[in-house]
C-alpha cells in the first residue's frame, strides 16, 4: 500500500543516524557557543532546510541524476570546497575585533547569514545527497522505487 518495507528498521537506523553527531551537529554547536543561542538555532534551520532540500531530490529524482553523472557530481563538489574555502578563508582574514562580538550586539542580517551559510553547506554537500540516494531505497519495494510517495512518507 505505501511501498515502504521493513519499516521498523528504518525507524531503528534512522534514529541511529539522527543521534550520531557530525559536521552539522559540530556546525550549530560551534555558532551556539561562540555567537548565542539564536545563531545557533538559526543555523539549525538552515542545516535542516538543507536536508529538506536533499529529502526531496531524492525523491524526485535529482539525486539519482547527480550520482550517475561524473559532471554534475564534480561541480557539485568543487562549488562546496570552494565555499567552504571561502568561509574559512574569510574567518581566517577577518580581524580580531569581530570575534570579540557579544552576543546582544548581533542583528537580523547576521542570524539570515547564519541561516544562509547552514542552508548551502549542506546543500552543496554532495555525500549527503548520496547517503540519501543509498540509504532510503533499501526501505522500498522494489517495485516503488520509482514512486515518489514512499520516500516522502520516510521522510
Amino acid at each position: 500500500m505505501t511501498g515502504i518495507i521493513n519499516l521498523e528498521a528504518f525507524i531503528v537506523t534512522a534514529l541511529i543516524v539522527v543521534t550520531t553527531p557530525g559536521i552539522d551537529t559540530i556546525m550549530v554547536l560551534t555558532r551556539s557557543i561562540s555567537k548565542g543561542k539564536k545563531a545557533g538555532l538559526y543555523s539549525a534551520l538552515g542545516v535542516s532546510l538543507g536536508l529538506i532540500f536533499h529529502t526531496c531530490a531524492v525523491t524526485f529524482g535529482l539525486s539519482l541524476i547527480i550520482a550517475q553523472s561524473a559532471v554534475a557530481f564534480g561541480i557539485i563538489k568543487y562549488l562546496g570546497a570552494a565555499y567552504l574555502m571561502y568561509i574559512g578563508l574569510k574567518s581566517l582574514l577577518s580581524k580580531s575585533e569581530q570575534t570579540k562580538i557579544k552576543v546582544s550586539n548581533i542583528k537580523i542580517t547576521g542570524m539570515r547569514k547564519m541561516f544562509l551559510s547552514a542552508f548551502l553547506s549542506d546543500v552543496l554537500n554532495p555525500k549527503i545527497a548520496i547517503f540519501f540516494l543509498a540509504f532510503l531505497p533499501q526501505f522500498i519495494q522494489p517495485t516503488e522505487i520509482n514512486n515518489p510517495v514512499p520516500y516522502l512518507l520516510l521522510d
